[in-house]
């Protein structure tokens, strides 16, 4: 258990998020740092592929640029292991914090939690035993997945959906400028780039792929 969060949590020893887990930050980004120092639970929904795991390690740096220390920021995915969550805070508390949880202000970060079992009994039981500590879950668009959520964390979450890029978020990018003012002027650039857009679905990891690549890549996506 260690040895995978030890692989999780880079910053543990580097101080930092390695900058290829980073990425560009989206417009969002901006709105979900002021929630930060709210008590509820910040919820990442999207489809696949969306960045949300690069949103949470965003923020993960964000924190760490506040002053906020490496120990006390916890990053894991259920997305491969499949450990109970109480195994891992236990772990977590006695290897790396090396103190009760409840005496220091923790970050905690869960990514793709629907793969946790019964995971809404088990945040909610988290969050209200330990006021101390602010989570961050991402988890899958599917509807499913939020069945009896609202209803079991009531009053405890803010849900940001994380959609695929829009058309000026992809120019944004792509590092393309458009006087949006003056769409006649620009009327062909607009149409070269609406075409490539609408072929690469808004996923930014598409953005940058050659034909044969972005095949693959929506073929693997499906």
């Amino acid at each position: 258990m260690l040895i995978e969060l030890e692989y999780f949590n880079p910053w543990w020893k580097s101080g930092k998020v390695p900058a290829d887990f980073l990425g560009r930050k989206r417009r969002i980004f901006n709105e979900i740092k002021a929630y930060l120092d709210r008590r509820q639970i910040i919820i990442f929904t999207g489809l696949r592929r969306v960045g949300k795991t690069t949103l949470m390690y965003q923020v993960i740096n964000e924190l760490l640029g506040s002053g906020i220390p490496p120990y006390n920021i916890l990053y894991f995915t259920f997305d491969e292991i499949r450990y109970d969550l109480s195994e891992i805070i236990r772990t977590y508390e006695a290897e790396v914090l090396k103190e009760d949880i409840k005496n220091k202000k923790i970050y905690i970060f869960l990514d793709e939690i629907q793969k946790l079992n019964d995971w809404q009994s088990k945040i909610k039981l988290l969050y209200d035993l330990n006021p101390g500590i602010k989570l961050f879950l991402s988890g899958s668009a599917q509807i499913s997945m939020w069945r009896g959520t609202r209803e079991s964390l009531a009053g405890r979450f803010f849900d940001f959906e994380i959609k695929t890029l829009d058309f000026d978020e992809y120019l944004e990018f792509k590092g393309v400028e458009i006087d949006r003012k003056r769409d006649r002027l620009f009327e062909r650039e607009i149409k070269r780039h609406l075409s490539d857009f609408i072929m690469r679905g808004g996923f930014i990891e598409a953005i940058e792929l050659n034909e044969h690549m972005l095949r693959k890549y929506i073929k693997e996506s499906l």
